[in-house]
């Protein structure tokens, strides 16, 4: 995490200010596990958890990624978001759904 905040404040030339944190919980009803709470007391790190599907996929994620950036941008509280992703269709996603109030 301490590797990615420094690359990101590097690069960008301004203070990592939080981390926004999105995955699946595991447990029932979306719970998180022992490592994403752990994840989640990470200072200046917010959890962010959609739930797990009974096929084992992710729902919910996506759609609270788009909500809190949209909202970053309409409020003008972000003046660059970095979007790192294991999942490549999430990206290409994202990509086209680029707004003017953020750089990406």
């Amino acid at each position: 995490m301490s590797g990615i905040i420094k690359q990101a404040e590097r690069e960008s030339g301004l203070p990592a200010l939080r981390i926004h944190w999105y995955d699946s919980g595991s447990k029932p009803g979306g719970a998180p596990d022992s490592t994403k709470e752990m994840i989640g007391e990470l200072p200046r790190v917010k959890l962010r958890l959609g739930r797990l599907s009974p096929h084992g996929e992710q729902k919910g994620v996506d759609l609270r990624i788009g909500l809190e950036l949209a909202s970053h941008g309409r409020n003008k509280v972000s003046a660059l978001v970095y979007l790192l992703s294991g999942m490549m269709t999430s990206l290409t996603q994202w990509k086209r759904r680029r707004g003017t109030a953020c750089r990406w």
